[in-house]
């Protein structure tokens, strides 16, 4: 349970990471469901994101001005911290940009660094344009969802 605990921090403090360049203020603290449910509703908000990856790809190659993200895992050994990558080009299977999550500690990375992420890897996306408006970040608007019931 405490480890669930954690990545549930993770991706939270993930999403913190990024919230600056976004108009989306509702940064969940406070989740008061049951874990095992809260994981199963996660999933399907996770496949919801991941169908629709190829919009994310398309939108990548001709928007000029917004800011590209996915959400991924970084692990060392069993445990893991979600992080958000800024993705500045996908080509063959791969995209690339730098971390834009802080480390927690637990994991080793530095925001700021450089990352390749297969797409089978991504859990999230979220597009933000110029004026800070997000589209995507299905599991990010659930959790604060989540989080005010």
């Amino acid at each position: 349970m405490k480890k669930l605990t954690v990545l549930i921090a993770a991706f939270l403090l993930g999403f913190a990471a990024y919230a600056a360049e976004s108009k989306y203020e509702d940064i969940p603290t406070n989740i008061t469901i049951d874990m095992q449910e809260f994981q199963a509703l996660s999933l399907k908000y996770e496949e919801q994101s991941r169908s629709l990856l190829p919009y994310f790809n398309e939108e990548l190659n001709k928007r000029e001005g917004s800011s590209f993200y996915i959400s991924n895992r970084m692990y060392k050994g069993d445990f893991y911290e979600q992080i958000f990558t800024k993705v500045y080009i996908y080509k063959d299977g791969l995209y690339r940009g730098t971390i834009a999550s802080k480390p927690l500690g637990k994991v080793d990375f530095n925001y700021g660094d450089t990352i390749e992420v297969k797409q089978e890897d991504v859990h999230d996306w979220t597009i933000v344009d110029a004026e800070g408006n997000e589209e995507g970040n299905f599991l990010g608007k659930f959790s604060t969802f989540i989080a005010a019931s």
